[in-house]
């Protein structure tokens, strides 16, 4: 009886283990993918700044 139940929680443990990795995995690609966006919206900024700039010289 001990002996299952010690055999219950080590399965338990091995799958708490398996989720915080699933876990810690989808969090790193979602950091990533958070840089990611960072990035292109810096992109995005700086060409709608450099668009304007290059309007400003065309209005008169």
């Amino acid at each position: 009886m001990i002996n299952d139940m010690n055999l219950q929680i080590a399965s338990a443990v091995e799958e708490t283990n398996r989720n915080v990795a699933g876990v810690r995995d989808v969090t790193e690609s979602l950091s990533g993918q958070a840089r990611e966006s960072a990035w292109i919206s810096r992109s995005l900024n700086d060409l709608a700044n450099h668009q304007q700039g290059l309007m400003d010289h065309v209005r008169v």
